[in-house]
């Protein structure tokens, strides 16, 4: 990903490109990875009865219970697929968003890879389907953030395991928050704002 992390003056379609493209092909390789073998036995490991719980408990259960951690891949950025990932145990934020991703589609739950200047969250979004028919009260006291008039929870995938167990999923994403209705967030699948 490209490294800086001003807002830069002008809008350089390069960048805009750059970063739809990476949204766009890392969200491929999330919804690709779902369905494979591995990345579904850690979905039902993670949260063996997900289709009988909320989407709020399977969101936190993967969030808390992802069995990688952040690894720094140095001057060379290559993308993992999630098998790679999980054998590994760990990749850069890339390799984490696409996990991330597979393992909330394996669940059926609509997850986005979010590509911003030096680095890529997962982005769910926020509607009544993924509140109801549970009511969500604890997914409504999660922070969630707007982006073209859509409210999103972002997961900062690149925290410690001991920083997921403290924090609940949106916290710490200070790094997103500044390309909010900016074209430089791009979410996969969603038009610029």
């Amino acid at each position: 990903m490209p490294t800086s992390t001003s807002i830069p003056r002008r809008r350089p379609a390069a960048l805009v490109g750059y970063l739809a493209s990476s949204a766009k092909r890392m969200q491929r390789f999330a919804v690709l990875d779902s369905r494979a073998p591995l990345v579904r036995r850690w979905a039902d490991a993670l949260a063996p009865d997900w289709r009988y719980v909320d989407f709020a408990t399977m969101i936190l259960r993967i969030w808390q219970g992802l069995p990688v951690q952040y690894m720094f891949d140095g001057r060379q950025d290559r993308w993992q697929r999630s098998v790679e990932t999980l054998r590994r145990g760990g990749g850069d934020c890339e390799d984490l968003a696409i996990l991330t991703g597979a393992l909330l589609l394996a669940m059926e739950i609509d997850a986005r890879v979010a590509a911003m200047p030096s680095h890529v969250m997962v982005a769910v979004p926020y509607t009544r389907a993924l509140i109801e028919p549970w009511g969500g009260a604890m997914l409504s006291s999660w922070a969630t953030l707007t982006h073209g008039h859509t409210r999103w929870l972002f997961l900062e995938v690149t925290l410690s395991r001991a920083a997921r167990m403290q924090y609940p999923p949106g916290e710490m994403t200070d790094r997103v928050q500044r390309w909010l209705d900016t074209p430089y967030l791009r979410i996969a699948g969603v038009p610029s704002p």
